[in-house]
């Protein structure tokens, strides 16, 4: 599946938002950089937001990944990206491909 696929959106330039892969309709956060929960809210629930009302996962405060790149048909994400604790997907972005997790 690619990402390109999932709505993603550069929130900021150390954070993407994406819609889960897996059949729910949250949307998932990859940031590269470590943001408290608040920091992650804010940037996402500013006003006039689209993703008012949604469900959004937001990545753990301390945990940031390695993200190459800014185009979304060639992103590369390390390690993996693991929100299975909220029902949603866990695997790799690889070259703007998401693996793993999609069965």
């Amino acid at each position: 599946m690619k990402l390109i696929d999932l709505e993603p959106e550069w929130i900021s330039p150390h954070m993407f938002i994406f819609k889960s892969p897996v059949g729910a309709k949250d949307y998932l956060t990859c940031k590269s950089i470590p943001m408290t929960f608040m920091e992650q809210h804010n940037l996402v629930y500013v006003e006039g937001s689209k993703y008012k009302g949604k469900v959004v996962v937001f990545s753990e405060d301390n945990f940031p990944w390695i993200i190459n790149g800014y185009d979304f048909n060639q992103l590369d994400v390390y390690p993996s990206i693991d929100c299975s604790a909220s029902g949603n997907w866990h695997g790799f972005i690889i070259n703007g491909e998401l693996i793993g997790g999609l069965e």
